[in-house]
């Protein structure tokens, strides 16, 4: 009788200890739900604050560039890079409403924060023809050769020949997929040598861009 009592109690005294394991081990598991709800909410919020840092920076909307040039022994020189930093106002990347049914676009993206690399280009829309004029282009980078650090390509000058494209623009929203192509033949290099990487020789330039232009008022 005196062991049926004792494996009773044994019997008892465990049941009440698996109870109470099984109870620490429903506390845990739901602790452990808790840590990673709160991890997950961390980590959207940190996904959050990189995807907006990202847009400010620009790092969403670059500007592709590449420059090609030649030396003074007539070999291809080749500048290319993506610049990503951008203002954090109308200043790099707007739309500017004339007041007439024409619009003046400019867009502009750099790499580093002096400002000394970097590509920008502009035209002026008119969106009754949806035809593009005054436009320009220029790449400006920092090096230790002998050469020239940019080259612009303005509107109006001859032998300076820039050419844009319109995959997408949508002036109610600003959205704009554009390339750009440029080139200056030897006439204009050697009017203008301030204005290209080696005067006299030619040079040409592309652009690529996607993004999201500010919207500014009439003048």
């Amino acid at each position: 009788m005196k062991k049926v009592l004792l494996i009773l109690s044994l019997f008892v005294a465990g049941t009440a200890t698996l109870t109470s394991c099984n109870k620490a081990l429903k506390k845990d598991v739901k602790d452990l739900d808790k840590q990673v709800a709160d991890l997950q909410a961390q980590n959207a919020q940190l996904q959050a604050q990189a995807n907006t840092t990202s847009a400010v920076l620009g790092a969403n909307e670059p500007i592709t560039a590449t420059t090609t040039s030649f030396d003074s022994n007539d070999s291809a020189r080749t500048v290319t890079d993506t610049y990503y930093f951008k203002a954090n106002n109308y200043s790099t990347q707007y739309i500017q409403d004339n007041g007439d049914g024409t619009f003046d676009v400019y867009i502009e993206r750099f790499s580093d924060v002096d400002w000394n690399e970097g590509a920008e280009f502009g035209f002026t829309y008119d969106s009754a023809t949806q035809m593009m004029s005054n436009q320009w282009c220029e790449q400006y980078w920092s090096d230790n050769d002998p050469y020239g650090d940019y080259a612009y390509y303005p509107a109006g000058y001859t032998g300076s020949t820039v050419n844009i494209t319109l995959t997408s623009f949508n002036l109610l929203t600003g959205d704009i997929n554009v390339s750009v192509s440029a080139a200056a033949d030897v006439n204009f290099s050697t009017n203008y040598p301030y204005w290209v990487p080696n005067s006299p020789k030619t040079c040409s330039t592309s652009f690529s861009f996607k993004g999201k232009l500010k919207y500014m008022s009439s003048l």
